[in-house]
């Protein structure tokens, strides 16, 4: 799924003040330093694992990635569990 800008601002200020993200940029980013991240313009998919161990599509849910863009260090965050913006 593409996110518009605005999306991708209101997940980004939204990270920054319920996450430890807040924390990442003030301090910089743990692979280089930089304090300076943007929200990846779409959505990725993280499939789960069944009761057997099996992938399962079913099982999984939309991640949101925030990347560093000095050296594109990557955190991932379940889009699903976050109720105050509309993904559509």
């Amino acid at each position: 799924m593409q996110l518009s800008k605005e999306q991708q601002q209101k997940l980004l200020d939204h990270l920054k003040t319920n996450t430890s993200l807040s924390g990442i940029a003030s301090d910089g980013c743990p692979a280089c330093g930089e304090q300076d991240f943007h929200v990846q313009d779409r959505l990725c998919y993280m499939p789960g694992l069944s009761p057997e161990g099996e992938v399962s599509l079913e099982k999984g849910f939309p991640q949101a990635v925030v990347l560093c863009s000095s050296c594109s260090y990557s955190l991932t965050f379940n889009v699903a569990a976050i109720d105050e913006i509309d993904f559509g």
